[in-house]
């Protein structure tokens, strides 16, 4: 190996190893699912107290949030927690929010994962009527100095 070949590859190799202590962990896959998994958990309850703040604490706190709600597009922490808190004031009061299977969680690099959440709510109509809806919401995850965040956030009513 000459000189310039033998420095451009101790170079490289200390590009690759700086990544390698600056990188999360490229798999403590276990930790990630189950931290995840955990601050998911806990939306349940806050959603059931109708506590927006607890129920968006683990999505970020800044404008880069990106929800979307049956065709609407919220962009930012501020507007969706205000979005929330109207939500929980009118009708939706008196649902009750469940999971209807198992959370899927897939991590797709470093610091990114993709969640699945099967979910139904089920109120009482002013009329008597109680009414049930399925919905399905997709969440972007990412590994942020907080630690976990939603990033991205999908939510559609299955009919």
């Amino acid at each position: 190996m000459d000189g310039v070949t033998f420095r451009s590859h101790r170079r490289w190799i200390g590009v690759v190893m700086a990544g390698l202590v600056v990188a999360p962990p490229l798999w403590s896959q276990g930790s990630a699912r189950h931290q995840i998994d955990s601050l998911m958990a806990d939306q349940l309850p806050a959603a059931n107290a109708r506590d927006a703040e607890r129920f968006l604490a683990a999505f970020a706190h800044d404008s880069t949030l990106l929800f979307v709600f049956n065709g609407s597009i919220i962009r930012g922490f501020d507007p969706l927690l205000a979005q929330q808190r109207q939500w929980w004031s009118k009708g939706a009061g008196g649902a009750v929010y469940v999971r209807t299977a198992p959370p899927e969680i897939t991590l797709l690099a470093p610091g990114i994962a993709l969640a699945v959440d099967r979910l139904a709510s089920r109120h009482t109509l002013a009329s008597g009527e109680v009414r049930a809806d399925d919905f399905v919401v997709t969440l972007v995850w990412r590994l942020r100095p907080e630690g976990w965040r939603i990033v991205m956030a999908h939510e559609s009513t299955v009919h």
